[in-house]
């Protein structure tokens, strides 16, 4: 996804993400069930797993672009989207589904998704916002009307010739170019897990991302196991969204402090994360659940609210792109590995808290994991230095 974000530009990206990402809720409600719908996992997952990879991929790498010196706080307010949207959606599905029923609901659903590409359509490259001096009044120009005169003439010769045969070919050859560029692209974003540095990034990012992930998903399932009404645990999911919310607000706020210690920081949230979790599957209390729920909540607005400013931060603005998009592709795998392993778990266990105990022991193994970090940047510096030297 990240290759693909960058061979368009962001707008585009988006904007076809959010496009491609609709179609594939709405054909949920056209399913005779939700189980047939689960078990036809070829384009039904591909397609909505597309559309949510460019729009992510494109929201995070927009962001370092239209903001500098308030980058902190720019990042909490894109990464509070989340966290509201944690809040609120367990309440309002419930809500549609006891009115709509599940096609209804999903129908609705889709309809909301579909405002991620007006959302996207907001991605103006930072050029289109640079004026230029028009040359025969000298007033500034703003480029996006000649982008926007361009594209319409591009728009327009290719209608007219849409028939010819050559035209045809021609448009085949670009898209084969773009493909490939896009698999160059990502080939190289897998290039930068040789540094040290980047690699305990990636791999801690995948572990946590998938962890929580689906933690939160086995929560509700857990709540009513321990003899909880439905609301319970979205209540529970809502308590965790809150305290999310919060935090990565907070988190994204102090990143711009000086005496800031992002570092250490994030390896507290990931213990957060892990900690929580463990607790989490030795209790059947309601109030403790929601409890245990905020302070895991707390732990993944930390981790998430710094997210992409530890990859800055570490490995600097310039490998954002490649950095975000091989964690992105091991998060992928990931879930494709990671979310089996955890069914085949609780059905042999017969129990979820196994399948926790689990996620936990590779979140534990992350925060050992951040501990060589120094030693990897110091690394990646003597490499530098060899490299520099070898050059002059």
């Amino acid at each position: 996804m990240g290759g693909t974000a960058r061979s368009f530009c962001c707008h585009d990206a988006g904007v076809n993400g959010g496009t491609v990402l609709q179609p594939g809720v709405l054909e949920a409600s056209v399913s005779p069930g939700l189980l047939l719908y689960h078990s036809r996992v070829d384009l039904q997952y591909l397609q909505p797993g597309l559309g949510a990879g460019l729009v992510v991929t494109t929201s995070v790498l927009i962001v370092p672009l239209y903001f500098t010196h308030r980058l902190g706080r720019a990042n909490g307010v894109f990464m509070a989207g989340t966290s509201v949207g944690q809040f609120i959606a367990p309440h309002l599905i419930t809500f549609l589904q006891d009115r709509y029923a599940f096609t209804g609901a999903t129908l609705i659903l889709g309809a909301i998704v579909l405002n991620t590409s007006v959302a996207a359509a907001t991605f103006h490259p930072v050029s289109w916002h640079t004026g230029h001096l028009d040359c025969e009044t000298g007033k500034p120009f703003p480029e996006k009307v000649f982008l926007r005169q361009s594209a319409s003439s591009r728009q327009l010769n290719s209608n007219l010739a849409s028939s010819n045969q050559v035209t045809s070919n021609r448009k085949s050859r670009k898209m084969n170019g773009l493909l490939l560029r896009v698999a160059q692209s990502t080939l190289r974003d897998l290039g930068i897990l040789r540094s040290p540095r980047a690699l305990i990034i990636a791999v801690s990012s995948t572990l946590v991302v998938n962890g929580y992930l689906n933690f939160i998903m086995m929560v509700p399932f857990m709540v009513q196991e321990a003899g909880h009404s439905p609301q319970s645990s979205a209540w529970c999911v809502s308590v965790s969204g809150v305290f999310n919310l919060l935090t990565r607000l907070a988190m994204s706020a102090f990143s711009e402090c000086p005496c800031f210690n992002m570092h250490i920081c994030y390896v507290v949230g990931i213990f957060t994360i892990a900690a929580s979790s463990l607790a989490f599957s030795f209790l059947t209390n309601a109030t403790w659940l929601m409890v245990v729920m905020g302070v895991w909540g707390c732990g993944v607005g930390a981790f998430m609210g710094l997210y992409n400013l530890v990859m800055i931060r570490y490995m600097g603005i310039h490998n954002l792109p490649p950095m975000f998009g091989a964690a992105s592709l091991l998060n992928g795998l990931g879930f494709i590995t990671l979310g089996p392993l955890l069914g085949w778990v609780r059905d042999l266990s017969e129990s979820y808290a196994f399948s926790i105990w689990l996620l936990a022991s590779t979140q534990f193994l992350c925060v050992l994991l951040w501990f060589f970090m120094p030693a990897a940047v110091a690394r990646d510096e003597r490499r530098a230095l060899q490299d520099n030297n070898s050059a002059d």
